[in-house]
């Protein structure tokens, strides 16, 4: 957010991180089983969410480059399955059952959203990491998803050729814009 880092999604399976200015390497985020697919900085700069193939979203310490359990490769699943090196989880949650393909905080912090190949959205606290909404609506792979600077409407687009149109505090579908004529 300050515009002095460059996070970058890589085939890789890492997520490496470039000084904006001289364009020199910063450093690598490591932890990630298949290739990453995204990558968002939350609102404050302080955390790095990075989306992936195998269904996982990650949660980076931005400054340290450690996941947000101060292990220096992200959480085993922070959100979606359970944790293979430890830390908090409520196995009752469950994540995508497809890749997940991009990622995005909301503009005050407090949550993230998620779009997969499971044509779904899910909104997750951004600090617990709980599953709190999953919202479906679309026919196809969920390809990007957005909040809007107010905080007030997400915005997901798909495959399918449409994008969906959510209000952020009920999470109530509000409408469906058509008319893209290619994915």
């Amino acid at each position: 957010p300050d515009g002095s880092t460059i996070a970058s999604a890589c085939c890789d399976c890492t997520v490496h991180l470039f000084d904006a200015k001289t364009m020199k390497e910063k450093g690598t985020l490591r932890g990630h089983t298949v290739w990453v697919t995204c990558v968002a900085y939350s609102p404050d700069g302080k955390h790095i969410a990075s989306a992936n193939g195998d269904e996982t979203v990650k949660i980076w310490d931005a400054e340290t480059q450690e996941d947000k359990d101060g292990r220096d490769e992200g959480i085993e699943e922070s959100i979606g399955r359970e944790p293979s090196l430890g830390g908090e989880f409520d196995p009752e949650v469950s994540g995508h059952s497809d890749m997940v393909t991009c990622v995005a905080h909301s503009p005050d912090g407090k949550h993230i959203a998620s779009a997969s190949g499971d044509r779904s959205v899910k909104i997750w606290d951004a600090e617990t990491k709980q599953e709190l909404w999953l919202l479906m609506g679309h026919s196809g792979i969920v390809t990007c998803v957005a909040w809007s600077p107010d905080n007030e409407m997400i915005a997901s687009g798909s495959c399918d050729n449409t994008v969906c149109l959510w209000d952020a505090k009920t999470m109530e579908h509000k409408g469906t814009l058509m008319g893209h004529l290619d994915q």
